[in-house]
């Protein structure tokens, strides 16, 4: 489970009617390094016990009240990939593992299995978004500059 970041960058540079490879480039760098922010944050979100609280029963399976982390594997599959050399530039963050399918169940919840919803995909693109568009524009800012 992943979330999408992607520009179409030469549709973006023909609707200003410019062909610079620095811009190019700036706007790669920014989706690249708003990527990077955003797997960042998502990590923070996850160790800051996304409520609601686990039952008791599971904290005494487990042996530990923190949700999300049992082992700790989802937290080391988070990762970003990226397609920067292609005609759009995308990069794509989120669970790329084994843990993809248990994400899918925390993100979105599974009533039919009692499991409740604890967002740190959505609801941390949703709360980075503005800081997101602001990386882009600084990095298409820079290029512009230099």
């Amino acid at each position: 489970m992943n979330i999408e970041i992607s520009v179409d960058v030469f549709g973006v540079l023909k609707g200003l009617d410019i062909k610079s490879k620095a811009i190019e480039q700036g706007i790669k760098n920014g989706i690249e390094k708003s990527a990077f922010y955003l797997e960042a944050k998502m990590v923070d979100k996850i160790t800051s016990n996304i409520p609601p609280p686990l039952k008791e029963a599971t904290i005494k399976a487990k042996g530990s009240s923190a949700t999300l982390i049992d082992t700790g594997e989802l937290l080391g599959q988070i990762t970003v990939s990226s397609d920067l050399a292609s005609r759009g530039a995308a990069v794509k963050v989120g669970v790329q593992g084994s843990r993809a399918a248990v994400a899918t169940y925390h993100e979105f919840g599974a009533p039919s299995i009692n499991l409740p919803e604890r967002s740190f995909m959505r609801s941390t693109y949703n709360s980075e978004k503005s800081k997101i568009e602001d990386i882009i524009k600084d990095e298409v800012i820079k290029a512009i500059k230099t």
